[in-house]
Order: structure tokens, then sequence, then C-alpha cells
């Protein structure tokens, strides 16, 4: 499924924190811990503050912490959860003008996790695609980074080796460093039957070296990423797997309904 670039970009109200799934089960969302939400506004603001106290509006502005846990009651797991926050005047449920707390995550801990792998996904490679969540609210260039660096760990896991031999000035032969690039050249060369995958790991390449070398990189760029990342790890290692693509040869092919096994 595509990320859902809605939910982890938009901001909440004080006390409505968004159904982020649970990584840890998959069956639950975050939902807010005994109804909480800790604020504390920074010392700059404190200096901002007039002789009574009283906090204008466009002054109020602050860091929110709180305890979020899964909803599903056989999970229960705990997040942390922090950011930044602002208030802003509106109205409740009964027109009244109010002042509302807009908080803007910035970190959760464990980290949610906007795609889902294959069980056969090597952990490693997932172990630094959940990094790279960890990190996406706060810099989605060094997000993607990791993200580039997931696939250098998916090539070492297809054996396509990180040197190769080139010639030298005297006529020999030295050893080198092979850039991602070449790499996945070895790959499609290697693994014939990997072909398929080639221009998305080619894709998500070029995203990643634009968090590695630019500075203008968002969350868009790395939400492109991960979808483009989700669908190839499924291909290559969930055996289940099907792409619209092949659904639609296969009934081209047959005229009609797909054949499907056990039917």
């Amino acid at each position: 499924m595509p990320v859902d670039r809605k939910l982890l970009t938009e901001r909440f109200y004080v006390y409505d924190i968004p159904a982020w799934s649970c990584p840890t089960c998959g069956r639950g969302h975050l939902a807010l811990l005994d109804n909480t939400l800790p604020l504390m506004r920074p010392s700059a603001s404190f200096r901002k503050l007039p002789l009574e106290n009283y906090v204008e509006i466009e002054q109020d502005y602050g860091v929110f912490s709180l305890i979020a846990e899964c909803s599903y009651k056989e999970c229960k797991e705990a997040f942390a959860v922090s950011g930044r926050y602002y208030t802003e005047m509106g109205v409740d449920d009964r027109n009244f003008e109010v002042s509302l707390t807009v908080c803007d995550p910035v970190a959760i801990t464990p980290p949610i996790q906007p795609i889902k792998f294959p069980p056969q996904c090597p952990d490693n490679v997932k172990d630094q695609f959940i990094s790279a969540f960890a990190i996406m609210w706060q810099d989605a260039n060094a997000a993607l980074n990791r993200v580039r660096t997931a696939l250098e760990l998916l090539l070492d896991h297809f054996g396509v080796p990180r040197k190769g031999v080139s010639p030298d000035k005297k006529g020999g032969r030295k050893l080198v460093r092979l850039n991602l690039h070449r790499r996945i050249e070895r790959l499609a060369q290697t693994k014939k039957y990997v072909a398929d995958v080639i221009p998305a790991l080619l894709a998500v390449k070029y995203l990643g070296n634009d968090g590695t070398h630019d500075t203008s990189a968002n969350l868009d760029d790395l939400f492109d990423a991960l979808d483009v990342s989700e669908s190839l790890l499924a291909r290559l290692f969930d055996p289940n797997h099907i792409t619209t693509e092949q659904i639609t040869s296969e009934i081209l092919k047959s005229k009609g309904r797909r054949k499907r096994k056990n039917t």
C-alpha cells in the first residue's frame, strides 16, 4: 500500500493524536495514555511573558511530549511522542471561540512504520529502513540517505561485491570500490531473475543520492522512495506478491479471467 501521506504530515489538536498504526502488532493504533498531554514552554517564550503571566496566542508555543499506547488490548505497546506545539484561535462544538493547541510531531519511539516488510526481508535491511523512519520528521535528507544505505545492504544480501577490479595507469589491475549504481548493474548481470526490480532500485538510488548530496529533499521525496521500496521488497521477498502489471498480462493472455492455482 502507498504511504499514507496525509496521516504522516497532518498536525493534530491536543488529546486527538492521529491513528498511527502500531509497528509491534500491526493490529492496533496509537492512542493517548491517561488522556494527558504535558506541555512545556521553552525559555525564550518565558522571557516574552507579560508581568501578569498572560500569554498572548501568537506567543504561546513550545515543545510537547506524551506517552501513547497501542489500542489493541493484546499488545499495549508503549510509545513516546514528542515535538512542537503552538496555539491558535478556533471554535468548539458549541461555536464558542476557544484557544486550540496544535501539535506538530517530531519523533516517536519506537518509530512507526509507514511501509510493510515481507517476513523474508533481511533484518539488517529492515532495521536500516526503521532507522530512517525514526528521523523522517526531523531530517528527510538524512532519512533518504539511510534508505540508500538499505539498498547497499540489500545488494550485500544478494552477494553483489562492494569492490571490483579496474585497470590502473601502469597497465595492471587494481581493486576499486564499486559505487551503488555499478553494484545495481552487477546485480542485473548476475541475477537475471531480479531484472524487473532494477528500475525500482535505480529510482530509489537517485532519491537516496539527492538526500545524500542535496539539502532540499522533503517528506514527499522520502515517501516516494518508500513507496517504490515497499513494492520492490515485496517483489523480492514475498512469494505471494503479484503486481497489477502481472494481473493485466495474465488477463490479456487468457482473454478473460486469470487461471488460479487450486481452483
